[in-house]
């Protein structure tokens, strides 16, 4: 006999991302606040709110999707690039596409290309 399931697996992440966000009075949607939120996770150098990591909108990062060469400058910094570590992730997230974490920022550049104070 099959097993009778109320709702699909679909279903049921899109019913816990509502559940995620939810409006307070003002009508506006706001995230509810993950422990991330509030403390560096254990396996990343990204301060408090710094998640998702961005990506600038330039060259070599508007075809992320479809690119494999990420590390031939983010492993050792040519180019001024943030070296990456992703120190104690599953070895599975290393294969992924690095835009399933990262996310493009339209019309933003290289943090290098920032002067400081900026």
């Amino acid at each position: 006999m099959k097993p009778i399931y109320l709702i699909g697996p679909t279903a049921a992440a899109i019913l816990i991302l509502g559940l995620a966000c939810q409006t307070h009075g003002s009508g506006e949607a706001e995230m509810a606040p993950l422990e991330s939120d509030t403390v560096e996770a254990a396996f990343t150098d990204f301060a408090a709110f710094a998640f998702p990591p961005t990506l600038p909108d330039d060259d070599s990062h508007r075809d992320s999707w479809t690119r494999t060469d990420c590390l031939n400058c983010h492993e050792t910094g040519i180019q001024d690039a943030p070296v990456v570590t992703h120190e104690g992730m599953p070895s599975v997230l290393l294969t992924a596409k690095c835009r399933s974490c990262h996310v493009l920022i339209p019309g933003s550049v290289p943090r290098s290309m920032i002067p400081e104070g900026g």
